[in-house]
């Protein structure tokens, strides 16, 4: 029989090509894995240590997982990334979450391709964990586990959790010199069990750094479990800082009330901390944002999230050279660090700190969510005070202060907040809509935050000379802030804290541990005008006068009802001295003085807030932030005088025109009116006479036409007029100037 059948050429075949594999990714190789730990807090910190190597020509960028899996089935695991250089290395330290247990686990290494997912390593390796749940909680020195010398602690106390179902016979707890073989200072023997205090004298304690431990023994007295953690027995140093459990900052052992300034007036008496050193200030910040080369540090950390060891040391000697100087408060490191460094490269950067110069906190310009690597918080939420609108809304304050203590707020005595107050006009930074606050809006913000759990103020003032709500109101503000501070907010808790009728009411008692009085400050937190009745139970049937309001109250059996405008804050005391404190009617009225001499009569341009009036705009702006006519409504706010502000600093000095042009005419700036006018007359302010030729023109039919000229002028006031003509815009061309730029104080438009 013919076989059946077909025959084939390759041409019927499909082409199978050899699968693609790039043996790149596999040439790694990976040292021994090694598991080590110790207990740390409710549980055993394991780390997973090896290394690998890349013997490719590429570079390998690999996701890495390290994970342990216990015998109870519980399973941790640990995630990260690394990139590998071509014929590169790196040494792996993996930081697992905390075990809870011990035993017998199995530890697990992964590398994957960073963009295939493929696995490249797998690696597995037996975990022992020698673990017996033992906790150590410090009560007693509760502030940066040091013992300060003018803290005077009595007692060195903390508590111990032991496992008592490990079969253990006896808790040996105590204070010991540093080390393995550490000599026992002092220790104690009981039966183990949970939450169990021990008390030892702090007297007796040498200086110097010291452990406190807790270790399990068996019934052959042999040692199963030990837990160990810091403290530090400190030497008097004068000016000595540290927070107390009642949450104040103390110096020297006395509590303090913290009113301190930047960018205002340094040399007043009334700030007790400044962060210039040349001031009649008591205490002084080390500013580390002005030692050389900050700049470029701070653009280091915010690139790389890396704290070098020339960055540390450089810390620590900044720390020796200033440890020892009386006038020091603290660090100063950064403002707003959210902005540059995590809290984990933070808390890299004020390690050598703390050990250099224990007796001094760090300080950051931010909410406490750095802490624990600072101590010192110049928290500042900044409302919108908005144009048009009579009162801010300071819920934000509340709500701020309220996330602190639920989020960051550990126990007692860890850190303190200095509200830095917006001392400035947020429509001179770029903003729109945005007014300077009133004297009101500063004094309610500054007593808000400290009923709210502030310690101190931190002045922030900028461009002072411009606004009379801070060259008047900032004064005033400062002498009722130093007298609550230290009458009020460093004393002891009234017997009873007060309450009130009204559930958005925010309050704070105090009675003075000096003279006995009474101090009640009330806040009403909410957009409405009402009337409370406030209980403050200690006072009883006596008369109380009201802070800065030339009035006073009478309660009956710890009674009385008071009316509150939005947002108001009335002080109350019993203490019926004069503090020399000027009505708060009087500031309000001498700050509206000034505001009513600056609108000179017949001026049609003048604006009180920015596009009130006039829309200012101009050939260019040296004060450009972020939107091109940021500042210049100022030419026409009616200031015509005082030291100029020619820096982009914005610290101090009278808000001005400025052209961005050096050398080089003609600049122009022209106010467009929100109706027509009827011009005549225009007079303009040059700044150190500045300006030597211009021409004044205004919009005709849709044309700019010029009416006047000046040429050869000089002083600080130039003035033409001409023949009234009908315009909603006018413009003041520069042709000629001295110096290299275009300076202008204020430009007014009158009819005649």
């Amino acid at each position: 029989a013919t076989p059946q059948g077909t025959i084939h050429t390759s041409l019927d075949f499909i082409t199978v090509n050899a699968p693609e594999i790039l043996f790149d990714d596999y040439m790694l190789t990976l040292r021994k894995p090694e598991f080590s730990g110790k207990p740390a807090g409710e549980g055993f910190a394991g780390n997973i240590t090896s290394k690998i190597t890349n013997h490719s020509d590429r570079v390998q960028r690999l996701k890495v997982s390290a994970s342990i899996r216990m015998p109870d089935g519980a399973i941790k695991l640990s995630a990260s990334e690394l990139e590998l250089p071509s014929k590169g290395e790196q040494e792996l330290s993996l930081e697992l979450p905390l075990l809870e247990k011990g035993g017998d686990g199995i530890g697990t290494l992964l590398f994957r391709n960073a963009t295939t997912n493929r696995i490249v390593i797998l690696a597995e390796f037996p975990c022992q964990v020698k673990y017996v749940p033992l906790t150590i909680k410090i009560i007693d020195p509760h502030y940066r586990n040091a013992i300060f010398a003018s803290q005077k602690l009595d007692k060195v106390r903390f508590i111990v959790d032991a496992d008592t179902s490990s079969g253990t016979d006896q808790l040996r707890a105590g204070v010991k010199l540093p080390g393995t073989n550490g000599k026992i200072l002092c220790s104690q023997n009981i039966n183990p069990g949970k939450a169990q205090q021990f008390d030892f004298p702090a007297e007796p304690l040498p200086e110097g750094n010291l452990e406190i431990f807790a270790e399990l023994l068996d019934k052959n007295g042999t040692n199963i479990a030990v837990v160990t953690d810091d403290i530090r027995k400190l030497p008097y140093l004068e000016g000595e800082v540290f927070i107390g459990k009642d949450d104040l900052i103390y110096r020297d052992g006395k509590p303090v009330f913290i009113l301190a300034s930047w960018a205002d007036d340094y040399t007043s008496p009334d700030y007790n901390l400044n962060i210039v050193k040349d001031t009649p200030a008591e205490m002084i910040f080390c500013d580390i944002t002005g030692i050389d080369g900050y700049r470029e540090l701070y653009q280091e950390l915010k690139r790389t999230q890396t704290v070098r060891a020339e960055t540390i040391e450089r810390f620590r000697e900044i720390a020796r050279q200033n440890r020892d100087d009386p006038r020091v408060f603290a660090y100063f490191i950064m403002d707003e660090p959210y902005y540059c460094i995590t809290t984990k490269c933070a808390e890299t950067l004020t390690v050598p700190l703390k050990e250099e110069d224990p007796w001094h906190p760090s300080c950051f310009g931010c909410s406490p969510t750095y802490w624990p690597a600072a101590e010192i918080f110049a928290t500042h939420p900044y409302p919108s005070c908005r144009i048009g609108q009579p009162f801010s809304n300071f819920q934000m304050f509340v709500a701020r202060m309220e996330d602190n203590f639920r989020n960051c707020y550990r126990k007692p005595g860890q850190y303190a907040d200095l509200f830095m107050h917006q001392g400035f006009n947020y429509g001179d930074c770029g903003r729109r809509d945005e007014r300077i606050p009133s004297y009101e809006e500063f004094r309610s913000q500054n007593f808000l935050m400290l009923i709210l759990g502030c310690q101190g103020v931190f002045f922030y003032n900028r461009t002072t000379p411009h606004y009379p709500e801070l060259y008047i109101g900032m004064p005033h503000l400062r002498k009722e802030l130093l007298v609550v501070g230290n009458h009020l907010c460093i004393q002891s808790h009234a017997e009873q804290e007060p309450c009130a009728s009204n559930a958005n009411f925010k309050l704070m008692g105090r009675k003075n541990r000096v003279d006995g009085s009474y101090w009640l400050m009330v806040c009403n937190a909410s957009y409405e005008t009402v009337e409370a009745e406030i209980e403050f139970a200690p006072v009883k049937n006596q008369p109380m006068q009201v802070l800065s309001e030339n009035r006073m109250v009478t309660l009956q059996q710890g009674r009385f009802v008071d009316r509150f405008t939005p947002w108001e804050v009335h002080i109350y005391t019993t203490n019926m001295a004069d503090f020399k404190l000027t009505p708060r009617t009087v500031i309000t009225a001498a700050i509206e003085e000034v505001y009513a001499k600056r609108a000179k009569p017949g001026n049609l341009a003048y604006q009180r807030f920015e596009d009130e009036t006039v829309n200012v705009t101009a050939s260019s702006n040296f004060f450009y932030d972020d939107r091109a006519e940021n500042i210049l409504w100022h030419l026409a706010d009616g200031v015509c005088e005082g030291d100029a502000l020619l820096r982009m600093s914005f610290m101090d000095g009278i808000l001005v025109y400025k052209d961005t042009t050096p050398n080089e005419v003609p600049d122009w700036f022209q106010f467009q009116f929100k109706k027509p006018i009827k011009a005549g007359r225009v007079v303009i302010y040059p700044v150190s006479d500045s300006v030597t030729d211009y021409r004044i023109e205004v919009m005709k039919n849709g044309k700019l036409e010029t009416v006047a000229e000046a040429h050869n002028v000089s002083g600080l006031r130039s003035e033409v007029s001409f023949e009234p003509v009908e315009t909603d815009i006018v413009r003041c061309t520069v042709t000629g100037n001295r110096g290299e730029h275009t300076i202008v104080y204020e430009m007014e438009v009158y009819s005649k």
